[in-house]
């Protein structure tokens, strides 16, 4: 059994975020696509890769569901981040433990011990044997889970939300809803001299990736970083795919790359060319949002996806987006996991956490947000 767990792990992954090039599913991809690519006519591969894209994700949300049959327990203690009181924590998961959790739940690396493996059935029983221990509970799972932990009383944390924009009106309404923020990006794209263009040619593709993508992903998440291997990439690219280069002076200085389904556009992949990060501030990411909605109207486009963002109301990213005027929505994808939580021993800890982190949560699959301090 120890030798046959590595190997069910390995291709239970999501193969888009599969970027070790000694596992099976990476090995595949790449020859998969790589065979496409250069036997099969463009008609009959983008039909190919459209089925290894569906079939790969059932097999990913099969595997990965048998394999949150049981989780690892922790008991996690520290200083609450805001309150700095103790805070005592099981959390059950299969993976390590999740950082942007731990970040903004304690005010420093917490101590975590390990206490055995918990069966999802006995999961309740379990839980009592500690809740006048601990002051709380988080659970690292799939979304398949979603119902069945909500009927035991948690309360359901998506991992990501999507963020969507209608731009079926005229642009000039579309403005109207961008906040004061979000017009003065766009003088900035104006001041700054960014111009853009659409690209579908391969060499492009592997531009972006190794020059703006991979450093841009290292920069921001250090040793966090989950990165998407190029021929998952490569294989979303081709099957509906378009590449947006941003420019300045004639030098392609940030990426992105989004796909196309009939009326929608979804935002997939940013990246920023190594050493122009200085062009933040310059109002480049606003610059990805603009053309990215000027093209898309153009074009007929009438929903944009901007992507998924963590589902707590003071994460920077969702605040960066609600500010062009978007919606948020569940996000469809098998990829991202919840987090049911529930309140056990409340103490100043946990009542300063939840105050200092309103969340957006998941309640008879519809999404609602908790009062910040200001409502």
């Amino acid at each position: 059994m120890k030798k046959i767990y590595p190997f069910i792990k390995s291709i239970s992954k999501p193969w888009l975020l599969n970027s070790n090039k000694n596992t099976i599913s990476y090995k595949f991809i790449k020859k998969f696509t790589e065979f496409c690519f250069n036997h099969l006519p463009r008609p009959i591969r983008k039909k190919m890769l459209s089925l290894l894209y569906a079939v790969s994700e059932i097999t990913s949300v099969f595997l990965i569901t048998i394999n949150q049959l049981s989780y690892q327990a922790y008991i996690i203690k520290g200083k609450e981040k805001n309150s700095k009181e103790n805070i005592k924590i099981l959390y059950l998961t299969n993976e390590e433990l999740y950082p942007y959790l731990m970040n903004i739940l304690f005010l420093e690396k917490p101590k975590h011990k390990k206490i055995g493996k918990i069966r999802i059935w006995n999961i309740n029983k379990e839980i009592k044997k500690f809740f006048h221990k601990i002051n709380g509970v988080f659970i690292e799972t799939n979304t398949f889970f979603t119902g069945y932990f909500e009927k035991k009383g948690f309360i359901i944390i998506p991992e990501s939300i999507s963020t969507t924009l209608d731009i079926s009106h005229p642009f000039s309404d579309i403005y109207k809803n961008f906040s004061k923020s979000g017009k003065e990006d766009i003088r900035k794209v104006k001041k700054y001299g960014y111009t853009y263009e659409i690209t579908e040619e391969l060499e492009k593709l592997k531009l972006f990736y190794n020059e703006m993508y991979m450093p841009y992903i290292t920069q921001r998440h250090e040793k966090t970083a989950i990165y998407t291997n190029f021929h998952a990439l490569r294989l979303l690219f081709e099957k509906n795919g378009r590449l947006m280069l941003i420019k300045q002076k004639n030098e392609y200085v940030s990426g992105a790359l989004f796909s196309i389904e009939k009326e929608k556009a979804t935002a997939t992949y940013l990246g920023i060319k190594k050493g122009k990060s200085n062009l933040l501030k310059k109002g480049l990411t606003a610059a990805s949002y603009y053309f990215f909605i000027k093209w898309a109207k153009k074009h007929g486009i009438k929903i944009l996806d901007f992507g998924t963002s963590k589902a707590f109301v003071n994460d920077g990213l969702f605040r960066y987006k609600k500010k062009w005027g978007v919606k948020i929505t569940k996000t469809k994808s098998y990829i991202h996991s919840i987090f049911p939580f529930k309140v056990c021993k409340n103490n100043k800890a946990i009542h300063s956490f939840l105050i200092n982190n309103p969340f957006i949560y998941l309640e008879k699959n519809q999404l609602k947000t908790m009062p910040t301090k200001k409502e």
